[in-house]
């Protein structure tokens, strides 16, 4: 399924901040002919606005009319002083309603976090030559690349995310308005109602897909997509499952539902920012052979004479690893 933005009365959908030497020729190139055939407005720089040492008025501009930034992160983008100032400039948006896409092109995220190998080679240069902008540059890629994104090479290969809505989940006591309300989200990556709980003692949530809808010979990851209310109780953790149909298959982990838990071993699962408003939570993953059709079942379940509360449900996204 592809992505549809409603575009803005004024300004750009989106605004495309890369390393042109690394990608302009291919996947930036291949990205922005993507975008312009579904109408989404989109901003790429000309490089000829790339002269002196100083971001030009027009980026600046362009980024705070723009509704998303898709930043793509690649071996010399923080060689590049010019795109180190577009993301403090994407960032300082993102505090305002910009919503922050990354995609990692032939980088790791923590490479650019931490910034490791090529990112510690051009910040020993500045640490001796822009010590005063150093700190900020540090922050917003830290902050950039803490966002749930996506990597380059699965995207070039058109392998997009498969998503499930909330509307076509199996939810327990989902029909019951005193359990969960349905309503339209305007920020909801899915496009559609999603499920807010009011309370519940047993919590159990599933997906269920056909693998032939997925591409073959490819390893998915599988993410509940939420937000958290307010107010909300009783949501610390629970159970996961994910499963492809197959004997013995069914992998199981914890996943907690709040940013207040840290990961203690390597069945559990915390969530992140997807950087659209939402937050996700890895459930599990499985490998999708060629010429199989089966059913994979994706579930959250935690049951206790604990009462939840403030859960919202957006859907589950099956993204490709490889």
């Amino acid at each position: 399924m592809a992505y549809s933005l409603p575009s803005s009365s004024s300004g750009y959908d989106v605004f495309l901040s890369f390393r042109g030497e690394d990608t302009r020729k291919n996947f930036v190139d291949h990205l922005h002919i993507r975008l312009c055939d579904q109408n989404i407005r989109t901003f790429k720089d000309d490089v000829n606005l790339r002269s002196g040492r100083d971001i030009a008025p027009e980026l600046l501009e362009a980024i705070e009319e723009s509704r998303f930034a898709i930043v793509v992160f690649s071996k010399n983008y923080a060689n590049s002083t010019w795109c180190l100032d577009e993301l403090v400039k994407i960032i300082q948006c993102k505090s305002l309603g910009l919503i922050v896409f990354p995609v990692f092109y032939d980088v790791e995220p923590t490479e650019v976090r931490n910034q490791k190998g090529s990112y510690a080679e051009a910040f020993a240069w500045y640490e001796e030559y822009s010590p005063d902008k150093v700190d900020i540059w540090r922050d917003a890629l830290s902050e950039a690349a803490s966002i749930s994104g996506w990597d380059a090479y699965a995207l070039y290969m058109g392998k997009e995310p498969c998503m499930l809505p909330a509307e076509e989940l199996i939810i327990e006591w989902g029909s019951n308005a005193d359990f969960w309300m349905w309503r339209t989200h305007p920020d909801s990556r899915f496009y559609s109602k999603v499920a807010y709980l009011v309370r519940i003692n047993h919590l159990d949530i599933q997906g269920k897909l056909r693998t032939n809808e997925l591409f073959a010979n490819t390893t998915y990851g599988v993410f509940l997509v939420f937000k958290l209310a307010t107010r909300y109780s009783g949501l610390q953790s629970a159970k996961a499952t994910v499963t492809d149909g197959r004997v013995y298959d069914e992998a199981s982990c914890t996943v907690y539902l709040t940013f207040e838990c840290e990961r203690r071993y390597r069945n559990e699962e915390v969530p992140t920012s997807r950087g659209d408003g939402w937050m996700e939570v890895k459930m599990g993953e499985f490998y999708n052979g060629e010429g199989h059709d089966r059913e994979v079942v994706a579930r959250v379940m935690q049951h206790s004479d604990f009462e939840k509360s403030g859960l919202i449900v957006g859907g589950i996204e099956f993204h490709p690893l490889d």
